[in-house]
């Protein structure tokens, strides 16, 4: 019998020289895959054959005849075909996170008692253990792989076999992204640039805090508008990356958007004696970068100040007078003028009536251009007093210089001028006869 590995030749059947019968003899060689059932050998008619390279295991004998009334039968020759070694290695998963742990659990080798003999591991080609449960192996980092490879010889002299299989920890996903601006006049539009590494790998969802979202990994440009009531308005804009290997990362970049000022200020008290003293409140919406320039309306230089702080300032005037204060807010995005009116009044008043000396006596009905000089006053009522026969007659005025008056009845007149303001009064007379 012969034992042979499949696809090597068989070696030659060799056969005796058979003797009896007529001494002339034929022969045939006959095949068999169950020692049972045989079949002639086409052309196998010599006293030796020599098989052609068996697939599998089979059997030969030969047919021997010498003269019509004989034959004769060989023994059965066998021969074995053994299998090679066979390398076969299963797995669950070939792809993990970073540290990947490659165990028994995971990888095994198919076993083929039959044929094979001494299992082997390697992980990129390294030796790591030997026997047909696989011993084990980690990568630590990410983005990284290992080449585990089974080598198995034979238990029947056959030739050996091996199998590789390539693990892979998935990529560490590092997410982030830039804005090309964070600041700015609104409407702003700003570009967002994903530049999460690697990108691919992770699915990213965009707020932009102004009622718009994405799926996208890079996001079209986005519009922010300003707050229309003046104030900053910062929008947080937010990427969250889901990763394969861990939770969900969370970014944020801050965008604030300027708006043009509005001018809001509001005096203490509109209307008082000299010096007044009068506080400012400014109420204007919070604007990062404004500046908020007050003009008092009475000659001082203007004050510039950086933020919304109360500013006072006094008023000081010989004469009723309206001061019109503004105050202009400015910033990148423009700027907003508001005004607010102060009146003061002197706290001395000066009565001061002329009664020209032509114009001091004369027949009814009588004219006279009374001249009021009065100073620090802004009302005025005139007097007119008979003095002959105790009729009065009142006439008020808020301008001084000339005030015209006709007397039409005759008598002595006593003419009182009360000048006033908020803060003082004071009075003159003079007389005029009137025939």
């Amino acid at each position: 019998d012969q034992n042979i590995c499949t696809g090597s030749a068989a070696a030659q059947l060799t056969g005796s020289t058979p003797s009896g019968g007529s001494g002339t003899y034929a022969y045939q060689w006959q095949s068999s895959t169950n020692g049972t059932i045989w079949t002639d050998v086409l052309g196998a008619t010599g006293i030796s054959f020599t098989p052609q390279t068996p697939a599998a295991t089979i059997y030969y004998r030969r047919a021997v005849s010498g003269g019509a009334c004989s034959n004769n039968i060989s023994n059965q020759i066998k021969i074995t075909v053994n299998l090679p070694a066979k390398a076969e290695i299963t797995y669950n998963n070939n792809v993990g996170c970073a540290p990947f742990i490659l165990d028994a659990n995971n990888i095994a080798a198919t076993l083929y008692p039959d044929r094979n003999n001494i299992y082997t591991w390697f992980a990129n080609n390294v030796q790591i253990g030997t026997g047909p449960t696989f011993p084990g192996y980690t990568i630590l980092n990410g983005n990284e792989n290992v080449t585990i490879k089974l080598v198995v010889t034979s238990g029947l002299g056959c030739n050996s076999d091996e199998k590789s299989e390539i693990f892979t920890s998935l990529p560490v996903i590092n997410p982030s992204f830039t804005a090309s601006t964070t600041d700015g006049c609104g409407p702003l539009n700003v570009t967002f640039t994903n530049t999460t590494t690697p990108i691919n790998g992770a699915t990213y969802k965009w707020n932009f805090d102004n009622g718009t979202t994405s799926n996208l990994a890079q996001p079209p440009a986005i519009t922010f508008q300003a707050d229309p009531t003046g104030k900053d308005a910062v929008y947080n804009v937010t990427l969250e990356t889901t990763v394969p290997c861990g939770p969900p990362i969370i970014k944020t970049v801050t965008v604030t958007v300027h708006a043009k000022p509005i001018s809001v200020f509001s005096p203490d008290k509109t209307i008082g004696c000299s010096d007044l003293l009068v506080n400012f409140n400014n109420t204007s919406p919070e604007s990062t970068g404004t500046t908020y320039t007050y003009d008092f309306g009475d000659g001082s230089t203007p004050e510039i100040y950086p933020d919304r702080r109360k500013v006072s300032h006094t008023f000081s005037t010989l004469v009723v007078k309206d001061f019109i204060v503004t105050m202009t807010a400015k910033n990148s995005c423009g700027t907003s003028t508001s005004s607010n009116t102060i009146v003061v009044s002197p706290n001395n008043v000066i009565a001061e009536l002329v009664v020209n000396g032509n114009e001091k006596k004369g027949c009814a009905p009588w004219k006279v251009n009374f001249v009021n000089n009065s100073s620090g006053a802004n009302r005025f009522i005139y007097t007119f007093t008979n003095e002959d026969t105790g009729e009065i007659i009142q006439l008020p005025s808020n301008t001084t210089g000339v005030f015209p008056y006709t007397f039409t009845k005759a008598g002595k007149y006593t003419i009182k001028l009360d000048a006033e303001n908020d803060c003082s009064k004071n009075f003159t007379t003079e007389t005029v006869t009137v025939l």
